[in-house]
């Protein structure tokens, strides 16, 4: 690897031939713990844009975060109410009609004797009945959900105020994703990863909002623990720098900021793409170049600061070995969470 500066190279940035590819993802593990970044690189899991481990699909409720999902979810619930609805009714006909012909059932089953007869009678009879219970409940959950994400999802979403960042601001400023919409703005889920080809970079954001010639990539972040408020550390600064340098290089648009959201809430911030942030993203995608190259032949010292292996998803250890992906990769026990908890 060669940093030095050259007459046929434009800058640092520039990859030689050898140099590996950095994942944005790679790039703030690494700025996090360079034993993260090498743990990353050796998965070789892309990049997503969110925090998988922290936010688990399974605790999502009822969260969407575009109009055409939240009417999709409406029409499947009125669908779903409409259906139990007919068997609803289909369960009280059919048991009328076997409550008030009894006869005609027993003769439509002449095989046998007469405690046969009585027996489908009974059979069908409480059958009829539980498919009844079974669509009354399920009525009742079709409305009740039907309601709840209409007045609780769709109408505070269609009235939240439009809002939009100014791009021009050196501050974090406070966003409702809702308001970005109503603002103008359109969702984008990206389907493959943004490459620069000359700095061997790729990457892929949660989402990219458009507006004109903006690209504004989003990001989803785990809450922090505690109520020390929603803070942001230096890998978040350069995933951040190095999303908005790949949608100005792939896709010839402007991306001042990009936009943090916390958990499955819709509020977020935005993050500036200011000289300091980019020199972090510089700073660390040179760093991660240096760490995969190294990594076959020499070990990255342990992290300054333990702390940070205590929430780290690496140091989660396996409830009964005690295993965990960082220690057995690195030969050690990191502190972890769960030693509160004795396991």
């Amino acid at each position: 690897m060669s940093n030095s500066a050259g007459p046929q190279k434009q800058s640092r940035m520039i990859a030689d031939r050898e140099d590996p590819w950095i994942s944005v993802s790679l790039l703030a593990e690494n700025a996090y713990c360079s034993r993260a970044g090498i743990i990353q690189n050796e998965t070789g899991l892309d990049d997503t844009g969110e925090e998988l481990f922290h936010l688990g699909r399974g605790r999502q409720r009822l969260v969407f975060y575009d109009f055409k999902q939240l009417v999709r979810a409406l029409k499947r619930t009125f669908t779903f109410t409409v259906c139990s609805i007919i068997v609803l009714i289909f369960s009280i006909v059919a048991g009328q009609l076997l409550v008030n012909s009894p006869a005609l059932w027993k003769n439509m089953v002449q095989i046998g004797d007469l405690e046969l007869h009585v027996s489908w009678y009974d059979v069908a009879q409480a059958s009829f009945n539980v498919i009844m219970i079974i669509s009354l409940i399920c009525v009742g959950y079709g409305i009740l959900r039907w309601l709840y994400i209409y007045l609780f999802r769709y109408l505070p979403a269609k009235w939240a105020r439009a809002a939009e960042p100014n791009p021009l601001h050196t501050e974090a400023q406070t966003v409702k994703w809702w308001g970005l919409l109503n603002a103008g703005f359109q969702v984008i889920r990206p389907q493959d990863q943004y490459r620069d080809v000359r700095w061997h970079l790729a990457g892929c954001p949660w989402r990219v909002l458009v507006k004109g010639n903006l690209r504004i990539p989003v990001y989803k972040k785990r809450p922090n623990r505690g109520n020390a408020g929603e803070k942001l550390f230096r890998q978040h600064y350069a995933r951040m720098a190095a999303y908005c340098h790949l949608l100005e290089k792939c896709e010839n648009a402007d991306s001042p900021y990009g936009i943090i959201l916390f958990g499955d809430s819709h509020i977020g911030i935005t993050v500036p793409c200011l000289p300091g942030t980019k020199k972090t993203f510089h700073d660390g995608l040179i760093d991660a170049r240096k760490t995969i190259s190294y990594s076959k032949h020499f070990l990255p010292p342990y992290p300054k600061n333990p702390q940070i292996c205590v929430l780290c998803p690496h140091s989660r250890r396996e409830r009964y070995t005690g295993a965990s992906v960082c220690g057995n990769r690195f030969g050690w026990i990191p502190p972890n969470y769960r030693d509160a908890y004795a396991w």
